[in-house]
């Protein structure tokens, strides 16, 4: 009944945030809790909603996709790495940060991307639907909160919202060379082989303002200070990459996936252990 009504009863929107504490003093991290009988209705409709959209998937989105994992977004990086140490080629990497990229994502875009795909229109009523009238109330040492109303975004901790962000972020491949790119959810990353430094750098850099004109357009935000830009050339006295506004400095490691890469400009590649 609920499916057919195209409508997600409002009892199940509230989520129970409770804050985690992070390592540093005074920092948190919010877990958001859902609905139980919620969760298992947006299953439902996450598994219809999978199976119309997976043919149009981005070949490079690694994230939550049967058969595609991190040890091969992992494995595809250091391959274009290898080819380029071989060649004497020019070999850098960006990896991309965005800030609380599904607190940012404006409901009328998400259901403009879901109205371009052709669904049927009883599936965008009902996203429609469950991301209006979201509300969330914090949990902590005994004391609740008054309810807070979610302009926007998409909920934390439900496997639709992980869907809808694969979704909302697919169009980006339209911007993006898929032969020199990863995504994994919101994880980006976006390398460069080429004959030497300069080239190297000003391709990276046009693939990030590529990425940037995207975030711009659909209300996603950077944050630069976490965004790491390393080449396997690195030298200290470096000059910032300049992207827009932006000055990104390059570092000697890159950390992706757990994993950190140091330059080696000896064998003119990114070592691991």
């Amino acid at each position: 009944m609920v499916y057919n009504d195209s409508a997600f009863p409002d009892v199940w929107k509230c989520a129970k945030v409770k804050p985690i504490p992070k390592g540093a003093p005074g920092e948190y991290r919010p877990i958001s809790l859902l609905s139980t009988m919620g969760k298992l209705m947006e299953k439902v409709v996450t598994m219809r909603l999978r199976s119309l959209f997976s043919p149009m998937f981005y070949e490079q989105q690694f994230g939550c996709r049967s058969g595609h994992s991190t040890q091969q977004a992992l494995m595809r990086f250091v391959h274009a790495g290898a080819l380029a140490a071989a060649a004497h080629e020019s070999f850098g990497a960006i990896a991309f940060d965005f800030t609380k990229a599904y607190d940012r994502v404006p409901r009328y875009k998400m259901i403009q991307k879901l109205d371009h795909m052709n669904l049927p229109s009883s599936l965008i009523l009902f996203v429609n639907d469950w991301l209006t009238n979201r509300t969330f109330r914090v949990h902590h040492r005994q004391v609740v909160s008054t309810q807070f109303q979610l302009a926007n975004g998409i909920p934390q901790g439900s496997s639709l919202s992980v869907l809808l962000w694969l979704i909302y972020i697919n169009d980006l491949k339209d911007h993006l060379d898929s032969s020199t790119s990863n995504y994994y959810v919101d994880d980006i990353l976006t390398w460069s082989r080429q004959p030497n430094d300069r080239l190297m750098r000003s391709h990276l850099r046009f693939q990030a303002l590529q990425v940037l004109k995207w975030t711009e357009a659909n209300k996603v935000r950077i944050n630069w200070l976490k965004t790491q830009f390393s080449h396997a050339s690195f030298h200290h006295s470096d000059r910032p990459l300049r992207i827009g506004s932006v000055a990104l400095t390059p570092q000697r490691s890159l950390t992706y996936f757990g994993v950190t890469f140091q330059a080696n400009v000896n064998f003119n590649s990114f070592m691991f252990d």
